[in-house]
């Protein structure tokens, strides 16, 4: 085992010990590194073979480097650093050379006793000490701060320019979490990377090309403990960076909250004095109303909403393209609040009210108010309902909404004891999915942390959450009756919280960075919860809509949740029951989206979209039958698939639809009473042909989505037929495995299941139109396959519609 520097004694000058000793430790460094070498993962390629041996050196030092360094032997300085008086010198030294190498120093260092010290003088007496670099010696950080065993935590990993290619090679295959940040110097690349101490002591043995390892902390509180005169600096600089797409852009975000402080200078650009309205005429469009007791929660969401996280913007050096504006709409009273059954009809007519103001804007609505009231194990409340309608838009296309809600916060106080096992208290009845959150037709959001790295001032502190996991506060529908919908639909970030056995708290250590309501008195704030999670979920819905502006608001929805993806933390969590899956969805939803991942197709990704409209049910002899369906046929013969052989695909298929209502205390109660039709998907089995798939397509509807007792095997989706048609009416799901398989996989079907419109057998429900939004995605599992899948079927926008009687 190699000792800490500072733990070794000083050797002593006399140049036969001091030989003897160098020799003991340059043999020992050469045993450890072929020691590293051998637990090197065989099914884990790297092109970059080779160790690190680290020399502690004394301060005049240059002439040592010089001997160090080899030519012949390819060994070159990698890191330098100084400790107190000692310099510690990192060179990187290929496999094959490592034996020659050794052979060099240690006949130096013989040559150098045997001459009295004389000729090899300027190296050796100043070399102290050499040894293998471990992980804990490639941490610059404080030592003190280095990670218990078991907690993920995001590291900056240092490497080459040359090494930069084959330590990404193995993080891909070792499939950790890389963060977005990437920062490349003159010789030097920096990348963020998840892990826990034991993963990235693996990763560091595979890689050879780890030099460095620093915490990678993201707090946004530099920046808020900033006096005020520094804050505007900041902002007058991120300002100048941001262009706008027009005077007026045709997308909005209009949040529904307590009011907003239009007069902050980085919001003020981005909503105008005449989107910055009150529910009320008599009450002030600003920053007055508590929303849980407390000040400043709508020009928080501002800030998060136009421009995510603000530290992330602060510290970026691009230009910004601005393609969305903010409306702001007041719906909490100054002082008091709105009785509970009056919360659906105020925000129906706050909604209603800005649309009058700006009739032609696409806008996402952004919404993180809840409450307890009418939460009721995933019932509708008439807050619920009515959020719905809303989006229904009562039947009228043109009113159609994209509504995003928070799933809303526990904010009892959490026991500090029980942050291992934490998720425990996000499934109890208490910690249920808060109204409105159950809208059907809503997107509802939840919260999950990333932000686990606590600051070296907060030493003796550790974040409650895990990495990748859910948010501490975030609340789910693990209690809910199963007949309705799986809520969070997706999860972003929400911050964590920090404890220290003793209490349980936010802290802006790991939160976010947002707009002060008070700018006069100080620019910036943190915020946390859903409510930040909801915030940077609207700001996605809008960067989506500006990308795709003739898309209804089902696709934007869809497209959120297809370009959704379970973390690593949260796979972990899964097991391999039907239950364990159901529970997952329950926390997650279907896991955290990516804007790239949602609006960008490569050679080797490719996305359809299909928005389609078919009428479920008609009328015949009295009696409500279902209509029609529709078949997809996928363009496999067009990529020529079955010519991939066993290339591993995945495809994934999400269909999005809104349903109507029945607000009836009837309806509130039975699945198929409240919402007006469901629809749902199916792909066609490799071993059926058209005929019988449309059998079998019939039958499903006829059994409201549930599979026949016949000979048939399902398609092998992650999710399943059975399980996704909880999810309210919104689906997704996803299949892997070879070309081939999936070549003869060529058609979708969606069909309609009842509801409310096929127990009404009359007109008008018997004519009523059904729109949806299928999307589809294939994509190459092998990161390094070259592919071209995209360039085929480029010119194909929608898949073609085919209509089943």
């Amino acid at each position: 085992m190699s000792r800490p520097f500072d733990e070794r004694p000083v050797s002593p000058r006399n140049p036969q010990a001091h030989a003897a000793y160098l020799t003991t430790a340059i043999t020992n460094a050469a045993q450890q590194a072929q020691q590293q070498m051998a637990r090197r993962d065989a099914n884990i390629q790297n092109d970059r073979q080779g160790v690190y041996l680290s020399f502690e050196l004394t301060e005049d030092h240059s002439d040592a480097l010089d001997s160090l360094t080899s030519t012949r032997r390819q060994a070159e300085l990698a890191v330098l650093r100084q400790e107190g008086n000692v310099t510690l010198a990192t060179f990187y030294v290929p496999q094959e050379h490592l034996a020659g190498y050794q052979e060099d120093l240690l006949g130096k260092v013989a040559r150098y006793s045997a001459s009295d010290g004389q000729r090899h003088r300027p190296l050796v007496t100043r070399l102290n000490d050499a040894h293998a670099n471990t992980l804990r010696a490639v941490f610059s950080d404080d030592p003190a701060l280095f990670p218990e065993p078991g907690v993920p935590i995001w590291w900056e990993v240092w490497t080459s320019r040359d090494g930069a290619s084959a330590l990404t090679s193995v993080v891909r295959q070792m499939e950790l979490p890389v963060g977005e940040e990437h920062l490349t110097f003159p010789d030097r690349e920096v990348f963020i990377v998840q892990a826990t101490s034991e993963r990235m002591d693996q990763l560091y043995v595979n890689s050879s090309a780890i030099e460095e390892l620093r915490l990678a902390l993201d707090s946004p509180e530099p920046f808020i403990d900033m006096p005020r005169s520094e804050q505007q600096e900041w902002t007058d600089e991120l300002l100048e960076r941001v262009s706008y797409e027009a005077t007026d852009p045709e997308v909005a975000i209009l949040l529904l909250d307590g009011g907003t402080t239009q007069a902050h200078p980085l919001l003020a650009p981005l909503l105008h004095v005449n989107d910055w309205q009150a529910y009320d005429p008599t009450w002030s469009p600003g920053e007055d109303s508590r929303f849980h007791g407390i000040l400043g929660h709508g020009t928080k969401m501002a800030g998060l909403a136009l421009y995510g996280d603000l530290r992330d913007a602060f510290l970026a050096t691009q230009p910004i393209l601005m393609k969305h504006r903010l409306e702001a709409m007041k719906v909490l009273p100054p002082t008091g609040q709105h009785r509970p059954h009056l919360f659906g009809f105020v925000t129906q007519q706050a909604v209603e009210g800005m649309e009058v103001t700006n009739p032609f804007r696409k806008r996402v609505i952004g919404m993180a108010l809840t409450t307890r009231h009418g939460t009721r194990s995933g019932r509708p409340s008439s807050w619920s309902a009515a959020l719905d309608q809303l989006a229904f838009g009562n039947d009228d296309e043109d009113y159609r909404r994209l509504l995003v809600v928070a799933a809303g916060n526990i904010r009892d106080p959490i026991d500090p004891t029980l942050y291992r096992d934490y998720t425990d208290l996000n499934r109890e009845v208490t910690s249920e999915v808060e109204s409105p959150g159950q809208a059907w037709n809503s997107l509802t959001v939840g919260a999950y942390t990333e932000k686990c790295n606590v600051p070296p001032q907060l030493h003796g502190y550790r974040a409650y959450g895990t990495a990748g996991d859910l948010s501490p506060t975030s609340r789910t529908s693990y209690a809910w009756d199963s007949q309705w919908p799986m809520k969070p639909d997706v999860v972003f970030e929400g911050g964590n919280l920090l404890t220290d056995n003793v209490i349980t708290d936010p802290h802006p250590a790991v939160a976010l960075l947002t707009t002060h309501h008070e700018p006069a008195r100080t620019h910036l704030t943190d915020m946390g919860d859903t409510s930040a999670a909801t915030a940077l979920a609207s700001r996605m819905a809008a960067q989506l809509y500006a990308e795709h502006p003739v898309r209804w608001p089902e696709t934007i929805r869809g497209l959120t949740v297809h370009s959704a993806r379970w973390t690593p933390a949260m796979q972990a969590r899964l097991g391999r029951t039907k239950r364990d899956l159901v529970d997952a969805m329950r926390h997650y939803g279907y896991g955290v989206p990516d804007l790239q991942r949602a609006t960008f197709s490569a050679e080797n990704d490719v996305t359809l979209i299909a928005e389609e409209r078919l009428q479920p049910f008609r009328l015949e002899g009295g009696e409500m039958r279902f209509n029609e369906m529709h078949f997809h046929p996928l363009p496999w013969p067009n990529i020529g698939l079955e010519n991939l052989e066993n290339t591993m695909l995945e495809l994934r298929v999400t269909l999005s639809y809104y349903i109507e209502p029945n607000p009836s205390e009837r309806g509130r109660n039975i699945r198929y009473r409240y919402a007006s039709h469901g629809l749902r998907f199916d792909l066609r089995g490799r071993t059926e042909d058209e005929r019988t798939f449309r059998q079998r397509m019939n039958a499903l509807a006829r059994q409201e989505g549930g599979y026949s007792s016949g000979t048939f095997r399902p398609p092998p989706w992650a999710i399943g037929t059975q399980t996704r048609q909880m999810a309210g009416s919104i689906f997704s799901d996803w299949w892997s495995g070879p070309a081939v398989e999936l070549a003869a996989c060529d058609s979708i079907a969606v069909y309609p299941t009842g509801g409310w419109w096929k127990a009404k057998a009359r007109l008008p429900y018997s004519e009523r139109q059904a729109r949806y939004s299928l999307i589809v995605t294939v994509r190459t599992l092998d990161p390094t396959a070259t592919i071209d899948i995209y360039t085929p079927i480029a010119t194909l926008l929608e898949v073609e519609n085919i209509v089943e009687t």
